[in-house]
């Protein structure tokens, strides 16, 4: 991934100030989390989910 991709990424989720701030931060934790992610096989199914929902307990 460029470094202008990552940047431009985290401009858009507004990680601008932190984009100015911190430039090279930035681009590190984008790296380091696209080398974490590529450790994990894609979902087959990617709707499912990977334990059963979450639902509040209902009764006492």
């Amino acid at each position: 991934m460029e470094k202008t991709e990552i940047l431009a990424i985290a401009r858009a989720a507004g990680l601008g100030k932190a984009v100015r701030d911190y430039r090279e931060d930035v681009i590190a934790a984008a790296l380091a989390a696209a080398h974490a992610r590529s450790g994990f096989d894609e979902p087959r199914d990617p709707v499912a989910e990977p334990w059963p929902p979450m639902r509040p307990k209902t009764g006492a």
